[in-house]
């Protein structure tokens, strides 16, 4: 008689400890997945902010048309133009 109930708790534990081996695992897993999402978007969010670095010092700067001098004969500066 006792090794009938011996053998019925050696199955219920293995049962539980099964479960939460199996749950010890996803919870691994889960965080596993979280920590590798979360390095990934600290390497995107440090290049993003290279990248606006490497834009704003290399900023295009095109030469503008001197509107005003063509209109009225003078530079934005003040001067008289020699057109």
């Amino acid at each position: 008689m006792k090794l009938r109930y011996f053998g019925k708790a050696k199955c219920i534990v293995m049962t539980l400890a099964i479960a939460t081996l199996a749950g010890v695992m996803s919870l691994g897993a889960d965080v596993g997945s979280c920590t590798t999402n979360w390095n990934q978007l600290q390497k995107a969010r440090m290049l993003r902010s290279r990248w606006r670095e490497l834009f704003s010092m290399a900023e295009l700067r095109l030469p503008t048309a001197n509107v005003n001098l063509v209109v009225t004969g003078q530079s934005d500066d003040g001067e008289k133009s020699r057109v």
